[in-house]
Parts: structure tokens; C-alpha cells; sequence
């Protein structure tokens, strides 16, 4: 057997044994965190009504479907998500696709909102991969971009001895919120350390740095008066504040009223 044939053959057994073990992988059941929302209207640049923003609640599973050299592959199924919309209670079912590899990833899911026709929302190649298995990643209808629909996956598996990436509890607090001009952003460090702190959207993009710099042991509180890094009022709607330290990360959301 030549070289090139038997490159070919090893290729091949690797995809062989990979497939065989994903199909004998078991799923692993996820459920929705406190930061998952959904909103639907305008996003950036477009200026119009925010019309949905919600809590979002459930469960998904994953179940491993391959690893093709570079990402790891997974089947997102028994999508089961619920949110309020005018006072009633929304069911969203589906499944789809996830990969990932090093800090990459993208989440694919084909969903149907109480039962109307399936429609897909993608995620696009983005970062935050290196947090996996748990996942924190919005899916868009249009590309983010004017009117749209978004859901903010945020999600944990919910079995014992899977666990996320690290994070450190930083003490982050919002009040009030939501808000309509200013919410305070408070937080505590246990030592002098480096700090970052940023509002994003939905989305993930940012929208204003509100603390950058050392800050001294102890509690803090910042200010944000709900406008952008070009002192623009932001649209109403669902965005999150991220809190970072050297080795540490916090997260929360924040709802911006009219």
C-alpha cells in the first residue's frame, strides 16, 4: 500500500471510530440559566419599537455527532422553550446543530413558535467556545441586523459531575432593574485587581465600557445612564452586563425600559 492510500485508510478508520463512538455517546440534558431571554423588533442600527422581551425557560439536550478534525459536533435536540409574550405563555420546540473548537463556536436550530412553521436562527461563528459545556451564545432569524428575533441560549448541562468553566462570584448586583435612566452596577473585589466591565446586547456586541483599569479591595459601584460608547440612549430591551478579573468572570442581565 502506497503512502497516499494509506493516509486515506487512517483517515477513514478515524472517522469510522469517531462516528461509532458518538452514536454510543448518551445525551446530555441542558436547562435554560437565569441570563436566557428572547426579544423580538429592532436591533442595531434600526430605531423601532422593541416588541417582545422575556425571561427565557427549558431544556435541550446534546448529544456528541463527530469530531472532523478541527470541531467537535453536536446534535441539539428535544428543544422544549418557553416565554411570555402580551401576558401569555409562548412554547418554542426544535432541535439542531452545535460545534465547537478552542474558544469557536456556533449553535444551528430550526424552531417552531407554538406550532407555526419551522423557521432556522443561527448563532454564525462566534467566541465564548472555551466556557463549553456550558453554552452562552445568541441565535438570530436575520443576522442581527434591524428587525429580528433573538434568543439568548445561556445553559448549563443539568447532570452531577459536569462542570462549567470556572467563574468566581464577584458580588455583581443591579439595581433598579430594570430601569428606565440609570442603573447602578455594584461589585467586590477580595484583592486589588485588574477590572473590566461591559455592557453588551443581545447580540454579544458591545455597546459601552463602563470600568476599565485596577481597582482597590472592597465594594465599587458604577453608574450606567442606558447609552452607548457614543452617548446615545440605547434602544428598550434586554442587554448584559460582564465583569471581568483575572482568572474570573461575571455575568448579569439588565433590561432597559422605555
Amino acid at each position: 500500500m502506497n503512502a497516499s492510500a494509506a493516509g486515506l485508510a487512517a483517515l477513514l478508520l478515524l472517522r469510522s471510530s469517531t462516528a461509532l463512538a458518538a452514536a454510543a455517546a448518551p445525551s446530555t440534558p441542558y436547562e435554560l440559566g437565569p441570563e436566557a431571554a428572547m426579544q423580538a423588533g429592532c436591533m442595531a442600527p434600526c430605531l423601532c419599537a422593541v416588541q417582545v422581551q422575556s425571561a427565557l425557560q427549558g431544556s435541550f439536550a446534546l448529544t456528541p455527532d463527530g469530531f472532523d478534525g478541527i470541531y467537535r459536533h453536536y446534535l441539539v435536540d428535544a428543544i422544549d422553550w418557553r416565554f411570555k409574550s402580551g401576558g401569555n405563555l409562548v412554547h418554542v420546540t426544535g432541535s439542531g446543530t452545535y460545534r465547537v473548537a478552542g474558544d469557536q463556536q456556533e449553535l444551528v436550530v430550526d424552531l417552531a413558535v407554538d406550532g407555526l412553521p419551522v423557521e432556522r436562527y443561527d448563532s454564525g461563528l462566534t467566541a465564548g467556545g472555551s466556557s463549553f459545556p456550558a453554552l452562552r451564545l445568541p441565535v438570530a432569524l436575520n443576522g442581527f441586523f434591524c428587525h429580528d428575533s433573538v434568543y439568548g441560549v445561556q445553559a448549563t448541562p443539568a447532570v452531577a459531575g459536569i462542570v462549567p468553566a470556572r467563574t468566581q462570584e464577584l458580588g455583581l448586583r443591579l439595581g433598579p432593574n430594570p430601569f428606565h435612566a440609570t442603573s447602578e452596577i455594584s461589585f467586590s473585589l477580595l484583592a486589588e485587581a485588574p477590572v473590566d466591565l461591559r455592557v453588551h446586547d443581545l447580540a454579544g456586541r458591545e455597546v459601552r465600557a463602563l470600568a476599565t483599569g485596577l481597582f482597590s479591595p472592597g465594594p465599587h459601584a458604577v453608574t450606567w445612564d442606558g447609552r452607548d460608547a457614543r452617548g446615545v440612549s440605547v434602544a428598550a430591551g434586554i442587554y448584559f452586563v460582564r465583569l471581568r478579573t483575572p482568572g474570573h468572570e461575571s455575568r448579569a442581565s439588565i433590561v432597559k425600559l422605555e
